[in-house]
C-alpha cells in the first residue's frame, strides 16, 4: 500500500519530502538514481537531465555516474 501511495505522490510533494532529508539520505537517493542511469549500459541524456534538475531541485551534493556508481556500492557496503 504504501508502495501505491508513492506512485500517486504528486511531484513537487516528493521533491519536498527528498529536498527535507538529510545529506546522507540525500547522498544515498543521489547515487541509486545515478545508479539506476548506467544500469542498462546506456546513457540517456534525458536521465541524465532529470537527474541534474532533481540535483538542483532538492539539494543533492554534486556527483558523476561513476561517482554515483561508487557511493552506491559504499551505502550498500558492496565491493
Amino acid at each position: 500500500s504504501e508502495l501505491d501511495a508513492g506512485l500517486e505522490l504528486p511531484f513537487m510533494e516528493a521533491v519536498n519530502i527528498i529536498s527535507n532529508m538529510t545529506d546522507i539520505e540525500k547522498d544515498f537517493v543521489s547515487a541509486f538514481l545515478g545508479s539506476i542511469i548506467i544500469a542498462d549500459g546506456e546513457i540517456n541524456e534525458k536521465e541524465i537531465a532529470l537527474w541534474r534538475m532533481l540535483t538542483s531541485l532538492c539539494g543533492f551534493p554534486a556527483m558523476s555516474l561513476i561517482d554515483a556508481k561508487n557511493k552506491l556500492q559504499k551505502h550498500l557496503n558492496l565491493k
